[in-house]
């Protein structure tokens, strides 16, 4: 049975998207869940997603619209979250769409279990107008603390959206300014220091919209550098406060400079970040030996290729990026 006594406030960033924005707030505006705060803000759109969610405002009384100057996506969250007045709050990005029994789902399995985290399964999709069915179940985990660290450090479960949080306890942490590609992990983790138990289910209640452009699927950038900076900061957070996944820390600082190195190439900008691209190159051979009984076979192929035969991994990276214009333009 839902519990109309309780106040949700669902966040939602928005910034540039006309084009998706009323099909991801018509998703919440249709929970049926009907106890909904929707925050809808505007960071500095200069599209017409402000109008948009101006109309929406206009149609539905529980939507609050705040328009604000371009900060960036956490900035974007930490304002929702600051004029949160819900008892639990989540977040949607507005070129998301999420099941309509989403929010009932998080509420009851939250307040049944008296936990402080509601976690849900979420599927990838590439049309934002189309309908999504989901397939319902009763089965779901109770996670002690050990488990949710699992759940977000091991099997990186760690995005923001398809969870349901306290807003007592997310009140403490908010989202980190100045960075754009990883600030979820880092969110959850300091949310996870106030947190004694979780409720996961696997349902897909949240979908989670591929498109072009996205800050995941863009080439390398100056801002491609949050990748590191993050999983840097992580291991730092790790070593202090959970010390038994400092290995897995480690880990996730050598893949990510892996992975920058891998953009660098596919953007074709070995030389203009010649600079970044030696540190990078120096931080993987001065750790491999550390590292390299964690790596998996191809990554170990990967970087002897890297280290000794370097135009043939251009050549592999070029095959690489012509494959993924392929795939992008079968979509």
């Amino acid at each position: 049975m839902i519990n109309e006594q309780k106040m949700i406030s669902v966040i939602v960033p928005v910034y540039n998207v006309e084009n998706c924005i009323y099909d991801s707030v018509k998703s919440i505006m249709n929970q049926t869940y009907k106890n909904l705060e929707i925050i809808l803000v505007d960071d500095g759109s200069t599209d017409n997603s402000g109008k948009v969610c101006d109309y929406l405002e206009g149609i539905d009384e529980r939507i609050t619209v705040i328009h604000q100057i371009n900060k960036g996506l956490a900035a974007a969250r930490n304002t929702g979250i600051k004029n949160a007045n819900g008892e639990y709050i989540g977040f949607v990005d507005s070129d998301d769409k999420i099941d309509c029994k989403m929010v009932e789902r998080l509420v009851n399995l939250i307040t049944k279990n008296n936990a402080d985290l509601a976690i849900c399964g979420f599927k990838k999709i590439y049309d934002i107008k189309a309908k999504n069915k989901t397939n319902y179940s009763e089965n779901y985990t109770i996670l002690n603390k050990k488990g949710l660290l699992d759940e977000i450090i091991i099997n990186l479960n760690n995005a923001a959206w398809n969870k349901l949080y306290k807003t007592s306890i997310v009140k403490k942490v908010n989202f980190p300014i100045g960075i754009i590609h990883g600030e979820d992990l880092l969110f959850l983790i300091d949310y996870t220091k106030y947190c004694k138990s979780a409720v996961l289910i696997d349902d897909e209640l949240y979908f989670y919209f591929q498109r072009q452009g996205s800050i995941t699927k863009t080439g390398y950038t100056t801002k491609s550098i949050d990748e590191v900076k993050v999983k840097d900061i992580l291991k730092t957070k790790v070593e202090k406060e959970y010390p038994e996944y400092i290995s897995i820390a480690n880990l996730y600082c050598f893949r990510s400079r892996m992975n920058l190195i891998r953009k660098i190439y596919l953007s074709k900008k070995e030389e203009s970040e010649n600079i970044e691209l030696n540190k990078l190159t120096k931080y993987i051979f001065d750790n491999y030996s550390n590292i390299k009984n964690k790596l998996t076979v191809k990554e170990k192929m990967e970087i002897f290729i890297y280290k000794y035969m370097r135009l043939i991994y251009r050549y592999l990276i070029e095959v690489q990026r012509r494959i993924h214009e392929v795939v992008k333009r079968k979509r």
